[in-house]
């Protein structure tokens, strides 16, 4: 991966801030990208062809979307796709149940596929992408469904991975405030959901095997398609953001006397395939405590550090990591306080720490810690 991290495009009408490749229909004006107009039969695709990612990348694709109009004799449809795909393929696949990814077989109409395609997520509205019609296995329509399609090319492959439902569809305009996480870690897929209505994260499909699926260097695209029933498909603020796992954790006393020092150590990690350059930990100090000396930090495995500072009680110290390249040899970096009681008290401290980074998105579930001490005689 040659790019910056994280790569963001507004699609709001400026110039665009990267290069992408459109396919022929498809235009970006101040409401975003339009992958389909509201008419019959159409598919779209536009392609991220600013970076090619190698096999076994994690990434995470976040975007706001809207689906609109539904004119069409057929309803509301069919609907849009995320898709993974061989560097160079920028041509979309089937209009209709294909999404735009894979190919169409309605026995007197045959259409072809994106002509080489790894993974495609389908955000099906009309619920044919389930189907046979689009590939080999499958089950029964399923509208209002993420459904996972695998590789394949033009009139071969694209295999029924798995899907789920999702309660009260995609329809909506920029108003409703929807967005989309598409997120690949380990040769994994997750997809996760959020609307005005429903704030907190839907998470639709979880941790989906696609590591058979993924063996060569790809490109992201989006894709939408129409048959009989039509929308107005648009995606905007599209973010690619590489994870990686950052954990912290807090070894401190349980118990010190008045007039002793406590010491606070802070062990910081990363794990997974990707680096962290500017990892901050962060950590709230009692007003009972003052700083004797500190924050002192020690590299290890390639880890580094900049210049820390206490401000008002608060911890910021940056740190560095480099991409892992040996689980039981994992970068490292240990900050260390060492700590006063105030003259007199007893009582309570508490210790509060954690690690955030801008340019990463951290799936660490171990990202935070606390410790609390009691001082007294």
């Amino acid at each position: 991966m040659t790019g910056v991290h994280p790569l963001f495009e507004p699609f709001d009408g400026s110039p665009l801030s990267n290069d992408w490749t459109l396919s022929k229909g498809v235009q970006v004006d101040a409401d975003g990208l339009r992958l389909t107009t509201d008419e019959p039969e159409q598919a779209g695709l536009a392609l991220l062809s600013a970076e090619s990612f190698p096999a076994g990348s994690d990434l995470v694709i976040d975007f706001d979307y809207a689906v609109t109009g539904g004119q069409g004799v057929g309803g509301l449809g069919d609907g849009f796709s995320v898709l993974l795909l061989k560097s160079g393929t920028d041509a979309p696949g089937a209009h209709g149940a294909g999404l735009g990814y894979s190919f169409v077989n309605y026995g007197k109409l045959y259409e072809s596929g994106v002509a080489d395609g790894y993974v495609g997520i389908g955000f099906d509205t009309f619920g044919d992408f389930a189907t046979g019609l689009t590939g080999t296995g499958g089950t029964d329509r399923r509208p209002d469904d993420v459904g996972v399609r695998g590789a394949g090319s033009r009139f071969e492959g694209f295999p029924w991975l798995g899907g789920a439902a999702v309660e009260g569809g995609f329809r909506g305009g920029w108003a409703d405030g929807r967005h989309a996480q598409v997120w690949v870690a380990g040769g994994h897929l997750r997809v996760t959901l959020w609307s005005a209505d429903r704030p907190e994260p839907n998470v639709v499909v979880k941790d989906l095997d696609v590591r058979a699926q993924l063996k060569e260097p790809f490109m992201i695209a989006f894709a939408a398609a129409t048959g009989d029933a039509t929308a107005e498909h648009r995606i905007r603020n599209v973010e690619v953001t590489l994870p990686a796992s950052v954990s912290l954790g807090v070894d401190a006393p349980a118990e010190v006397k008045p007039g002793e020092p406590l010491t606070y150590t802070m062990t910081v990690w990363i794990t997974g395939l990707n680096d962290c350059p500017d990892a901050v930990v962060h950590a709230t100090l009692s007003p009972h405590l003052t700083v004797l000396e500190g924050p002192g930090c020690s590299d290890f495995n390639y880890a580094s550090h900049g210049q820390g500072s206490i401000v008002s009680g608060v911890l910021t110290q940056p740190v560095s990591f480099p991409a892992p390249t040996d689980a039981a040899d994992k970068p490292m970096e240990t900050v260390t306080l060492r700590c006063m009681p105030a003259p007199g008290y007893e009582g309570d401290v508490q210790f509060d720490a954690w690690v955030t980074t801008e340019s990463r998105v951290n799936t660490s579930d171990q990202s935070r810690d606390s410790k609390r001490t009691v001082v007294r005689s």
